[in-house]
């Protein structure tokens, strides 16, 4: 019997004959960002302290100068206070909204008590323009239900990796697969797969900080 392979098919099966090289390289990529975030964790010299934010340091912010006042024709506009606090300690005083379906590691501060209604209106309507989303990855780490797409993810990458798995073939999934081969390189990392990701996720989310505050 002679079958004929679709395009995708001999693609995905040159991929998977370049694929550990890839991996090689990816896994050197993740091990030279953790070198990095360390090295940028400890202070220039061991006699010279790690900068601390005192409570002087810290602005306080109220709800009331999110926006400017009076109301214009644009609409709301974010005020100059607000914007002066981008990349600043604040400090905030509000409400934690009460939600019929809270998610793991993620919370609404708004200006006044308000009682989500997720299940009839979703979770938009009952929110006042200036709410505070405040997320906490780290409460996340090890729930193993927190990120669900994240977990296929993490199987394409583990499949390819220790299974010789042709990603679009023997395994499907609608992204490029780049992304399964980060999670395959994040594979090579040992241990508990879902807490390494976790983690991966949480440095990138504090190298990026440091990043965009000019760290």
């Amino acid at each position: 019997m002679c079958v004929e392979l679709t395009t995708g098919t001999r693609l995905a099966r040159r991929a998977a004959r370049v694929l550990p090289a890839l991996l090689s390289a990816l896994g050197a990529i993740l091990l030279t960002i953790g070198t990095t975030l360390t090295v940028r964790a400890e202070p220039a010299a061991r006699d010279t302290p790690a900068p601390v934010v005192t409570t002087t340091d810290v602005a306080d912010l109220k709800f009331s100068q999110f926006f400017k006042s009076p109301i214009g024709p644009a609409g709301l506009e974010l005020s100059d206070a607000l914007r002066a606090a981008d990349g600043r300690p604040v400090r905030l005083v509000g409400y934690m909204v009460a939600q019929e379906q809270a998610r793991p590691g993620r919370f609404w501060l708004t200006p006044r008590p308000v009682r989500m209604s997720e299940h009839a209106d979703g979770e938009a309507d009952d929110l006042p323009a200036a709410t505070v989303t405040v997320l906490v990855r780290a409460a996340g780490i090890g729930d193993i239900v927190a990120h669900g797409d994240e977990q296929f993810y993490l199987l394409t990458g583990d499949r390819m990796l220790n299974w010789g798995a042709v990603p679009y073939a023997d395994i499907w999934d609608r992204k490029p697969v780049g992304l399964f081969l980060l999670y395959a390189g994040i594979r090579l990392l040992g241990g508990n797969g879902i807490i390494a990701y976790q983690l991966s996720a949480l440095a990138a989310v504090a190298a990026t900080s440091l990043k965009c505050l000019g760290k």
